[in-house]
């Protein structure tokens, strides 16, 4: 017997992961981004990145098309940055999320954790998703604590010393 949707959302919401924002540009020029927790190092030694995006996400094809983007995890100060990219609602961007620009059509959030510049290599069509998988070309890194989604809910780490 298959698991239920909830049981399933229940279950995956016990794995803490990491937030992250996953950027690239729209046909206006605008950045275009969406909030992401389905991710995987795939590979260190040939630098490579999986995100899972929803086949009915306006970023979906955008990634198709542009075939760069830039991958961004965020700090636990960003939990603002994760719930503007998360919406479906159009709203102006807050003055308080500023870019970098990583090169080509990627682009990172600024103050995150870590900034990926991405080139799409190969896109994996999975029933309602698709597994875009990505060379890394290019990282950033600050030494500052991740924001963590958790239990249906944004979370910090705690480090002992």
């Amino acid at each position: 017997m298959m698991p239920s949707t909830i049981n399933l959302k229940e279950a995956w919401s016990q794995v803490p992961t990491g937030v992250g924002v996953l950027c690239t540009r729209e046909a206006e020029g605008r950045i275009h981004g969406i909030t992401v927790n389905s991710y995987i190092s795939i590979s260190v030694d040939h630098p490579m990145i999986g995100v899972s995006i929803s086949i009915n996400s306006n970023s979906h094809d955008l990634i198709k098309k542009n075939r760069e983007f830039g991958f961004s995890i965020l700090s636990k100060d960003q939990k603002n940055v994760a719930n503007y990219f998360s919406s479906d609602k159009e709203f102006s961007l807050p003055k308080n999320i500023q870019f970098d620009d990583l090169g080509g059509n990627a682009y990172g959030i600024q103050n995150a954790t870590v900034q990926f510049a991405c080139s799409l290599r190969d896109d994996f069509f999975l029933t309602d998703h698709t597994l875009f998988v990505a060379t890394i070309k290019n990282v950033r890194f600050n030494r500052i604590q991740p924001l963590i989604w958790h239990r249906s809910g944004f979370s910090e780490l705690t480090t002992r010393r």
